[in-house]
């Protein structure tokens, strides 16, 4: 799954027409769980300390995503922050006044729900366009959040090299993709990572200015005949910490290491 916001094992609670409980032992970094029409999903950051903030964030991110087997779509929502511990429940309020409960009774300091995969009728029967408005269980916490959502979608970025299928692909490459210093976006995000967890498991993320059309990676940091996932996303805010992005995917194989003569 490309993410553009990496999220943090959570415990949730999902209302969609029927509420299910889903508990922490039931939780992992190799499972998905599936509840009425919603996936949730739940994977480590990276330097999860240095995210923890002092107010709780409230954020809402939809991906349309390209790889060469089609489009899909992908939406997010997520609280973070120190107090987020003793808020016990969140509340989302889509525009059709159907309810998202997530509930947080261990006192984590970071929640989300996601649901993913979507074609474009799934998302607009399950998402549609308008108000969302997220409540925090205390109100000492601040007002409700609201996110006016739009299909307002960038164009997903062009990458010209390397191919998607490429093997053979150098230990040190360029990533190279068309200018979109034109388009409406706020900015670019490269993220590359081994597509199988491993010991040499990686998880690269740079965030670049909208006038960038390539990326060169230094020699020793790619293992030799590995598998790699690349997303190349432009994005755009549609409200505070509230994100609309379009997506390209590709994967390649690195070549096999070149021994000294």
């Amino acid at each position: 799954m490309r993410k553009f916001m990496v999220s943090c094992m959570g415990i949730f609670l999902m209302t969609w027409g029927l509420s299910t409980d889903v508990f922490a032992s039931d939780l992992n970094h190799s499972k998905r769980f599936k509840i009425g029409n919603i996936l949730l999903a739940n994977a480590s950051p990276q330097n999860y300390e240095d995210s923890v903030d002092e107010e709780i964030k409230i954020g809402m991110l939809v991906d349309k995503v390209a790889t060469p087997s089609g489009e899909f779509y992908d939406v997010q929502f997520y609280a973070e922050g120190e107090p987020l511990e003793n808020v016990k429940t969140i509340r989302i309020k889509t525009p059709e006044s159907k309810n998202i409960l997530l509930k947080n009774p261990v006192g984590l300091s970071y929640l989300e729900v996601e649901a993913y995969n979507m074609g474009i009728d799934d998302l607009k029967k399950r998402f549609p366009e308008g108000k969302y408005q997220v409540n925090l269980s205390s109100r000492k916490y601040g007002k409700a959040t609201t996110f006016d959502m739009e299909y307002d979608f960038p164009a997903a970025p062009v990458v010209t090299s390397p191919t998607s299928g490429a093997t053979d692909v150098s230990l040190s490459p360029t990533f190279e993709w068309e200018s979109m210093a034109d388009d409406d976006i706020d900015g670019l995000l490269l993220i590359l990572l081994t597509e199988d967890f491993s010991e040499n498991y990686i998880e690269l993320i740079r965030y670049l200015p909208k006038e960038t059309t390539s990326f060169s990676i230094s020699e020793g940091l790619l293992e030799a005949n590995t598998e790699y996932e690349l997303d190349v996303v432009a994005y755009k805010a549609f409200g505070e910490n509230a994100y609309m992005t379009g997506v390209r995917y590709i994967s390649f194989t690195t070549s096999s290491a070149t021994l000294p003569e």
